[in-house]
């Protein structure tokens, strides 16, 4: 006797729609949650902590995505914590951090 799970016909076409479904539902959240994050926690404009964290780099807002990256590879060994534990390296490391995902979520990556 042969059993089949009930939504086993509609496997790969349930697949195809929650992948499509899941990658524009992801995309979205993603948008408002950045868009709610600097607002509420950082208490900035999405263009104000995009523009601080461009400067945090000392770069200009329309660097291209090879000088951002080399800039930041630059900046974490300057501000690792294994390189330099002092405290005010470890705030420069977190703004870093932050100073990237600000710039990459405005780039939609």
């Amino acid at each position: 006797q042969r059993r089949v799970a009930v939504g086993a016909p509609l496997g790969p076409v349930g697949s195809l729609v929650g992948a499509f479904v899941g990658g524009i539902g992801g995309n979205q959240l993603a948008s408002i949650l950045t868009d709610w994050f600097t607002r509420n926690l950082f208490d900035l404009p999405k263009d104000e902590a995009l523009e601080n964290a461009f400067n945090f780099l000392g770069l200009h807002h329309t660097a291209e995505n090879s000088a951002v990256n080399t800039q930041y590879r630059k900046l974490c060994q300057k501000y690792h914590p294994d390189k330099d534990g002092s405290q005010e390296a470890k705030k420069n490391w977190h703004k870093l951090q932050v100073s990237m995902e600000v710039i990459k979520c405005s780039r939609g990556q």
